[in-house]
């Protein structure tokens, strides 16, 4: 916007100029009236003016001013991940909220299944498919106006963590979750919602030195599940509802509650056992939770966290897991 309009502005100088010139001097050197240089000096101001005050803002101005909604129609960009079944359905316009009414849908589909369904899991495969989300989503940005993120799926924990932390930079994130009976997506409403009596819970194992985080929302995390991974964990910090239950969240509040506590246990984490410390993280939650908890990883503060995948069918029950924010890029690792 500002190229432009340094790009109108600069001809529209000169044309002014000469303009004037020929009319003082009468030299015959421009036909052209002066208006033409005096229309393409103000068209170059005001797109000068747009740049330096913002897009979006003169976007929200015309909205609020004119009462007409449609001015700022940036698509919503949907990252939809997907690490189960291929064959998932998007997300479509009218399961979008009143406020993205008319919004065009651009879906960036993370489709992972094709490695995480063999057997073995092609972990390493599926983790350079997700090394290229944040250029995707990226050159998805489309449109006048400031683009809103919206995220969806059904994929592995670590998946969800990581791609929360990938994209922590960008500004608040749409979540959608599959409503079972239903058959469609919905996004989680606006506000606190009901209380669901978050708790962090400390439990001591003896002769343990390191850390794990588990995350009960949707179903409870056995400690024997916990210790079959990793056999020196010497706490589990349970973070949760008291009675963890199936599709119990229903607020966008509920969800930063959740992400809120991990964040507290990090902090202490690192006061309590150093910084570098490892955190190993146990997570059965919806997909909007996972993605949350990623954006809480600070990529300075923190020591390795290592979220883990849990699979019925293995032994142990968490058979591998992804190092979220290793340095320089997250890695596998295998019990």
């Amino acid at each position: 916007m500002a190229a432009l309009g340094l790009g109108i502005l600069v001809p529209g100088l000169k044309d002014v100029l000469i303009a004037f010139l020929d009319r003082t001097f009468d030299l015959h050197l421009y036909n052209a009236p002066p208006k033409v240089g005096w229309l393409l000096l103000g068209g170059g101001i005001i797109l000068l003016a747009v740049a330096f005050v913002g897009v979006d803002r003169v976007w929200n101005w015309l909205e609020h001013r004119t009462g007409m909604t449609g001015w700022n129609k940036a698509a919503v960009v949907v990252l939809q991940q997907t690490g189960f079944d291929s064959n998932q359905r998007d997300l479509r316009s009218d399961e979008l909220p009143p406020k993205l009414a008319g919004r065009a849908i651009r879906t960036v589909r993370a489709d992972l299944s094709p490695h995480l369904r063999r057997s073995p899991p092609d972990v390493d495969r599926a983790l350079e498919d997700q090394s290229r989300i944040p250029d995707r989503l990226t050159g998805a940005k489309t449109g006048p106006g400031e683009t809103q993120l919206a995220y969806c799926g059904i994929v592995q924990a670590p998946f969800q963590i990581l791609a929360g932390y990938q994209l922590a930079a960008w500004p608040a994130v749409l979540n959608f979750d599959w409503d079972r009976q239903r058959q469609r997506w919905w996004s989680l409403d606006e506000g606190d919602g009901p209380d669901l009596l978050i708790a962090l819970r400390s439990e001591p194992v003896p002769d343990g030195r390191t850390l794990a985080i588990a995350i009960e929302v949707s179903y409870s995390i056995s400690t024997a599940a916990i210790l079959q991974t990793i056999q020196t964990i010497g706490e589990i910090v349970r973070i949760g509802p008291v009675a963890p239950v199936l599709d119990v969240l229903t607020h966008n509040g509920q969800v930063q509650a959740i992400a809120s506590a991990f964040r507290g246990a990090l902090d202490e984490a690192r006061e309590r056992y150093g910084a570098g410390h490892d955190v190993h993280v146990f997570c059965a939650a919806p997909m909007s939770v996972g993605f949350a908890l990623g954006r809480q990883i600070s990529r300075t503060l923190d020591g390795p966290v290592t979220a883990y995948a849990y699979d019925v069918q293995s032994t142990p029950h968490y058979p591998w897991g992804l190092v979220v924010n290793a340095r320089p890029s997250a890695h596998v690792v295998r019990i």
